[in-house]
């Protein structure tokens, strides 16, 4: 029976339909036992449906969705993806399927508009040799193929020797290039050269790759290139021994810079050239450059970001006939923000962890950490105007001759939070600036060293007049061996505030010692605690030359000198403002030394408890000096031969609404005396608005130096002596008005309990402190000059003790404030009786 039409015409759709199916996703093998005559649709060798005997055939013979399923062997000269989805697959692995160029230009050439359809696996990609073109094992152009576990061996190029990839976006996962390379001169990217692509490689291994000029594995310029998980290792170049980019991006994950070479160059593990880098999680481990970036290099305005990375143990070539500079990080005209580093165990002559020239360095949560320089800045040096911010970033234990912390030369540092500690160097161990501005705020300066007997300052500021400024910071347990144990200071601006100094020892200036050559130091203290502190001279700080030390709300306790100035031995300016000078030793001077033609004014302080060996207790004072000490209260000091509150043997000290008491021995010594005012002054000690009396300290046995309530002291000095408010002790802005606060910051002139108005004004205390208690709102009587509650006899003699005028127009009995005691002020006191 013959089938109708209808039924033919189905079956014979069906079997197109199958036929068509079978076409889409047809296999086609290739053997060293095929022939290109044969189909190539069995994997057994014998005519006609065996493999294909070249891999070109199998494509050729391909269509779309097809796989060519390579058997194993080795497959001589290049093929040509032409543009077709195929999946080429060696499907025995790379280790014995090869494909070897055999010195064709490409072995492999993928320039048809391959995308990532077009799948190349399991290869040995070799023998191709592009001679002055590019691309020896694989030339990609205008293509994006993906490529797997493919082994790029032992291929040649003027650049890209295993593989050139140009505006594509291909993707290699798995894969490796060894042993290949560029041109030795004009040459890149050994392994691979990629221009204006946005290739991806994860989990590929680039090693012994040659890139002549540039990039040993690879040379990016331009483009977007992504790397995850990649080991690069063991490859060499002039410039950027394992990669160099150039313009373009590119990113690195959780990948490896390692054991690269850039010889008589810069960047062993990496340059960037004007390009855009991150890096998270990637580490560049034991590189070594020619002449800068033993690890990385960053320059012309490139910008690198780099995150969850250790760098360490890169080198910079030691036998280089000149300076060599950044051992793990060198930046230059660029920017570099990083973030959870660790920069350890770097090599170069200067910036042994990192070095910086004209270049934005951010670093963050960072550990630069024995770092060596064999000339200067071990862990970070940065000079043309470079700025360096630092936040909690610990910098320690790093060597060189010359800073082996940080040095900054015409350049900025801003470091919050970290430290610098144990470094050991003959020249500003931990921090070097010159001609720059440094701002730490809460750092830990410790344990630094800077040994020699010529040695000066752990931290050391030069011709700064840009100035240094530390705010919370503490410097503990550093030495120098001649001078600043902590900081030394020539020709320098420097502001400390709240700052703790303890523990430091230099020949001069235990803590701080400052000199100058061309130009004026000026230190600004606020709220610092300087105590055991050790040195020859100025067992806290030595000021010579033009020196200005100007302090507020300072203490500067328990401090030695083997010589002179326990506390501070200077010849230059110095003005104290509520500050504490207590317990310090030495041999003269204890508490402050000052001598030439220097100048100390010092006002509601206190000098107590320190102890000469010889003479001057609490103050010495030479001959050419100016002081003028104000409000101060004097107590407790001892000395050997004399003078246990001050030894003085200049004609120009004023001592003025002060208290000097119950110092050991001959309080005062020296010629010519002081001139008194308005002070409790020991036996034998005159002048206006004096008088020898006990002050009655609130409790001088645990240190309270407040005035009792029946304090002679008070309502007994003169306010017209009063220094004006320099250094706005009250923040209103106003440094013209006289000293508004006492030691305690409690109003320094508080209405008399009982009265005794001067020029119509309140009376300032003597010492250093305004009265215990409240001020009562209204005034019994003004004349109630005790302050008892009643006019009597007490009340009198005080009256006719102080008949007549009054000294600087001002006393307390003045009661109708005519600057003199006289008949109209009895007759006021005898009306008010009661």
């Amino acid at each position: 029976m013959k089938p109708s039409l209808r039924l033919v015409a189905m079956l014979t759709l069906m079997i197109l339909g199958t036929l068509a199916a079978g076409a889409e996703a047809a296999t086609r093998y290739v053997a060293p036992c095929g022939n290109d005559t044969w189909a190539g649709v069995s994997p057994v060798c014998s005519a006609p449906l065996g493999p294909k005997r070249t891999i070109q055939a199998a494509i050729n013979a391909s269509v779309g969705g097809d796989q060519v399923s390579v058997l194993p062997g080795t497959y001589l000269g290049a093929i040509n993806l032409n543009g077709k989805a195929v999946r080429l697959l060696g499907v025995s692995g790379p280790d014995v399927t090869v494909i070897n160029g055999n010195g064709a230009l490409h072995t492999i050439t993928c320039t048809s508009g391959e995308t990532a359809a077009t799948i190349i696996e399991g290869f040995r990609i070799t023998g191709g040799n592009a001679g002055a073109g590019y691309g020896g094992g694989l030339l990609a152009a205008l293509a994006s193929p993906t490529v797997i576990n493919c082994q790029f061996i032992g291929n040649a190029a003027t650049r890209g020797g295993g593989a050139s990839l140009t505006l594509g976006s291909p993707l290699f996962e798995d894969c490796v290039f060894g042993g290949n390379t560029a041109a030795s001169v004009i040459g890149g990217g050994g392994g691979v050269y990629a221009a204006t692509s946005g290739a991806t490689f994860d989990g590929c291994e680039f090693f012994a790759n040659d890139g002549g000029a540039v990039g040993g594995a690879a040379q990016f310029f331009g483009g977007s290139v992504t790397l995850i998980d990649c080991d690069i290792h063991h490859n060499e170049a002039v410039n950027g021994g394992g990669v160099h980019v150039q313009d373009g991006a590119a990113t690195f994950v959780n990948s490896t810079l390692e054991q690269n070479h850039a010889d008589g160059g810069a960047g062993g593990g990496m340059v960037v050239w004007a390009g855009t880098v991150t890096m998270s999680g990637t580490h560049v481990l034991d590189n070594l450059a020619g002449h800068s970036g033993g690890g990385l290099s960053v320059s012309e305005g490139a910008t690198l970001n780099i995150e969850l990375a250790v760098i360490s143990g890169n080198v910079v070539d030691p036998a280089t006939p000149y300076t060599t500079r950044g051992g793990g990080l060198r930046v230059v005209n660029s920017t570099v923000t990083g973030n959870n580093l660790q920069i350890v165990g770097n090599d170069a002559d200067s910036g042994g962890g990192v070095w910086a020239h004209d270049a934005d360095v951010h670093l963050t949560n960072t550990l630069l950490w024995l770092n060596d320089a064999s000339e200067d800045s071990g862990a970070l040096g940065a000079d043309a105007g470079s700025v360096i911010t630092l936040v909690d970033v610990d910098v320690i234990a790093n060597t060189s001759p010359v800073a082996a912390g940080i040095a900054v030369a015409d350049a900025s540092v801003d470091m919050t939070g970290g430290s610098i500690s144990d470094h050991t160097s003959p020249a500003a161990a931990a921090l070097s600036a010159f001609e720059s501005t440094v701002h730490l705020h809460n750092v830990v300066i410790r344990n630094n060293l800077t040994n020699g007997f010529l040695s000066l300052g752990v931290v050391t500021l030069a011709s700064s007049a840009g100035g240094a400024t530390f705010d919370f910071c503490d410097f503990l347990d550093n030495a120098a061996g001649l001078a600043g144990g902590a900081v030394y200071m020539t020709d320098a601006h420097a502001v400390f505030n709240a700052c703790e100094f303890a523990g430091n020892a230099a020949g001069q200036g235990g803590a701080i010692a400052a000199d100058n050559l061309y130009g004026p130091n000026v230190i600004a203290m606020r709220a610092c605690q300087m105590h055991d502190n050790d040195a020859t001279y100025g067992g806290a700080l030595s000021l010579h030359g033009d020196t200005v030390l100007e302090a507020a709300f300072c203490r500067l306790t328990a401090n030695s000198a083997m010589f002179d100035g326990g506390a501070i031995c200077a010849n230059g300016t110095i003005h104290l403002v509520n500050c504490d000078v207590v317990g310090n030793e030495a041999e003269s001077g204890a508490g402050i030394e000052i001598g030439g033609v220097g100048t100390l004014t010092m006002t509601n302080g206190q000098v107590v408890g320190n102890v000469a060996q010889d003479h001057g207790g609490g103050l010495l004072i030479g001959g050419g000096v100016n002081a003028v000490i104000t409000n101060c209260t004097i107590t407790g000091n001892a000395a050997g031969t004399g003078g246990s509150a001050m030894y003085s043997i200049s004609p120009q000290v004023e001592i003025v609404n002060s208290i000097v008491f119950d110092n050991a021995g001959i309080q005062v010594g020296g010629l010519p005396n002081p001139d008194f005012r308005y002070s409790i002054v020991p036996a034998f000690q005159n002048g206006p608005g004096c008088f020898t009396a006990n002050p009655q300290f609130v409790n001088p046995g645990v240190g309270d130096y407040r005035l009792a309530a029946d304090s002679p002291a008070r309502d007994a000095g003169n306010n017209a002596r009063l220094p004006r408010d320099v250094l706005d002790l009250d923040g209103d802005g106003n440094t013209t008005e006289p000293l508004p606060v006492d030691r305690f910051s409690q109003a320094r002139v508080q209405m008399p309990a009982g009265g005794g108005a001067c020029m119509g004004v309140a009376i300032v205390d003597m010492g250093a402190h305004e009265r215990v208690g409240v001020v009562p709102a209204v005034v019994i009587s003004s004349a109630d000059l005790s302050g008892d509650g009643i006019v009597d006899g007490v009340d009198l003699a005080m009256l006719l003790g102080a008949w007549g005028a009054c000294a600087d127009g001002c006393c307390i009995a003045d009661l109708n404030a005519d600057a003199v005691v006289d008949g109209a002020d009895l007759a006021i006191l005898l009306g008010g009786w009661g």
